[in-house]
């Protein structure tokens, strides 16, 4: 427990965005270090994100569709750092959609697209006598296309593209996190652009950016202890564009601001996180994509090296 809280870095656990404006396949926009920056781990968690969806019409006197989607993902993801100053993660995520519109209720489900990253501490500074520690690290990932990117049966009438489990392109990610604390409490930075590609002669995916900036606070127990971190969430995307009509897609693109409220707690070799956000400012596919909130829970199991 000493050696976890000691190297505290980056307290949050994966994160899978699912949206219309993200996409269900993409992951790696989030965080990805946990406590005990040295040890390598294995971990599992799941996330649900609710939106409500407007549809235009055809024609002006026609009284727009409302729809609700519920997003859920289910992620295994890992780390193994060879040397103090490398980490490579992995992220495997399985997504699934539930739309409930006109009384009509539809699923779609899958397996995600991998990503892959490496880490790198370009600072590793630390004051044993003031107990102050700075850490940053710079990364880059890439996504695979894994996970199934055409639409099944009737799924066209009924789901955006960006609702497939996969994409079918490979993207690539560029991540920047800072980390400073001073004996029990510090703050954190999370920056991550994911540059995602093409669908030769059919679709073109937006670029996703995401910040993140918390505060937290560490609470002492007997045998184990809880992080209390409160941050807030910037999330940007441009939007996709439709190749075969050479035109934007209306249903993409945007930004969000989201407050976060997050709970660690450690005991022993075991992690186990929730996480509430709810968006206090955002502007979804022209508006008409509403989200409502995001929920998160999960586990890591640190591995001796």
């Amino acid at each position: 427990m000493k050696t976890i809280i000691y190297f505290l870095l980056f307290c949050a656990t994966s994160s899978t965005w699912a949206c219309d404006v993200c996409g269900g396949a993409v992951s790696g926009s989030g965080g990805t270090s946990v406590p005990g920056i040295f040890d390598n781990y294995i971990g599992l968690n799941t996330s649900f994100r609710s939106f409500s969806s407007t549809h235009l019409t055809l024609f002006e006197n026609e009284e727009a569709l409302q729809s609700q989607e519920l997003f859920s993902v289910v992620n295994l993801h890992g780390r193994y750092s060879p040397i103090r100053r490398l980490q490579f993660l992995f992220r495997l995520p399985f997504s699934s959609v539930r739309k409930d519109m006109d009384e009509r209720v539809d699923n779609t489900s899958g397996l995600s697209d991998v990503s892959l990253r490496a880490n790198y501490m370009l600072i590793d500074r630390k004051n044993d006598s003031t107990k102050t520690y700075f850490n940053a690290f710079l990364g880059a990932s890439i996504k695979g296309p894994t996970g199934r990117n055409h639409f099944q049966e009737n799924e066209a009438y009924f789901f955006h593209r960006n609702m497939l489990p996969g994409t079918g392109t490979i993207d690539g990610g560029v991540h920047l996190e800072l980390f400073y604390r001073r004996k029990n409490s510090g703050w954190m930075l999370n920056s991550s652009g994911l540059f995602r590609g093409r669908i030769k002669n059919m679709h073109n995916f937006g670029n996703i950016f995401q910040n993140r900036l918390s505060a937290f606070q560490m609470f002492e127990m007997k045998q184990s202890s809880l992080m209390v971190d409160l941050g807030i969430d910037l999330i940007m995307s441009s939007s996709d564009s439709n190749l075969k009509s050479n035109a934007t897609d209306e249903y993409t693109g945007g930004w969000m601001i989201s407050p976060a409220l997050r709970l660690n707690y450690y005991w022993k070799t075991l992690i186990l996180t929730v996480q509430a956000q709810r968006p206090i400012a955002q502007d979804l596919a022209q508006g008409q994509v509403i989200n409502n909130y995001a929920l998160q829970a999960g586990a890591i199991l640190l591995l001796k090296k």
